[in-house]
């Protein structure tokens, strides 16, 4: 366990315990006063199991004390309970991780945590409803929970560079999401969301991985992904896209990994993929596709490829059975 003479140290601002084998409870004899000096606090990967203290919460309650703390990081441990409302009133907070734990109830409002850039509350089990968050937050992970509602508390967070809700939410996606030009990862895999990919996708030029697979999309898949220059995931699989693989996708020097598996899209391979010198990993599958693998294809070669039996392959002699289908 963390020792509770810890607490007890004047000078201490920073406490680093995380990547060890701890255990217990944790520190339930942090006061008020502790927490007060301490400016992060640091206990990820261990094997910690309860409540959240105390103190955390009354902390944030406390109006006359001057609060330094802005780092906390609890993930994967074994904490349980909810994190109260109260959690969110500290407004010196910058970054909070408390993911890969069992921790319930609703996620705190923290919507005037003006200083907040990191969220992590990824892998728990939170419900309700998606509260409001910060304008300057950068990092939004929540996926692995049992969130809902829609992306109205999101789409106004113009600075976030993460958002990663897999597992959550439900709807249509908003055309507002492409406007959040400085997204560079976002992950809306299994989300239940409905209705088109927005052409206007183009303007989100920071993009290095894009995830909406295991959804119910439908329509086509944008030729104005081919902007997208700096994308190196795209992960489209398990929709119900219709239509042609658009050759504009070419222009993405980057792309090392496409998947449009199980999807309903028809018409032929376009062979202009070959100059795609990144792409390692072509998911093809499961859906209507005819015609050959272009021969610019197999003499480029790719680490990964999936596709239907009717589809023919000159080259397939040398995939192993688990990488071609």
């Amino acid at each position: 366990t963390v020792p509770e003479a810890v607490a007890l140290m004047p000078d201490l601002r920073y406490l680093w315990v995380d990547n060890n084998e701890l255990t217990g409870t944790l520190l339930t004899t942090w006061t008020i006063s502790f927490i007060a000096r301490m400016e992060e606090i640091t206990f990820s990967n261990n094997k910690l199991y309860g409540p959240i203290p105390l103190a955390l919460v009354a902390s944030s309650e406390t109006g006359n004390i001057e609060l330094r703390l802005s780092k906390i990081d609890g993930s994967n441990n074994n904490f349980t309970g909810t994190i109260p409302s109260s959690f969110g009133l500290l407004p010196t907070w910058k970054y909070i991780d408390f993911s890969h734990n069992m921790l319930t109830g609703s996620i705190f409002p923290s919507q005037y945590l003006d200083k907040l850039e990191v969220l992590r509350l990824n892998d728990n089990m939170f419900e309700g409803a998606i509260p409001k968050f910060p304008a300057n937050c950068k990092t939004l992970e929540l996926q692995g929970n049992d969130l809902s509602g829609d992306f109205d508390n999101i789409v106004h967070i113009r600075s976030l560079e993460v958002l990663s809700v897999s597992g959550n939410f439900g709807g249509t996606l908003p055309t507002e999401l492409a406007r959040m030009k400085k997204l560079g990862y976002i992950d809306l895999k299994n989300c239940s969301l409905t209705g088109t990919i927005p052409s206007i996708v183009e303007n989100m030029k920071a993009l290095v991985h894009f995830s909406m697979a295991d959804n119910k999309l439908v329509g086509s898949i944008p030729s104005s992904f081919g902007k997208l220059t700096v994308l190196r995931h795209l992960f489209l699989d398990d929709n119900e896209l219709t239509g042609t693989i658009p050759m504009e996708l070419s222009h993405m020097n980057d792309l090392s990994i496409f998947s449009v598996q199980n999807n309903n899209l028809i018409g032929y391979i376009p062979s202009k993929l070959a100059r795609l010198e990144m792409l390692n990993t072509l998911l093809l599958s499961g859906n209507n596709l005819q015609g050959s693998i272009p021969n610019e294809l197999c003499a480029r070669g790719i680490d990964i490829l999936r596709i239907d039996s009717t589809v023919k392959c000159e080259c397939c002699s040398k995939y192993d059975s688990n990488d071609f289908h």
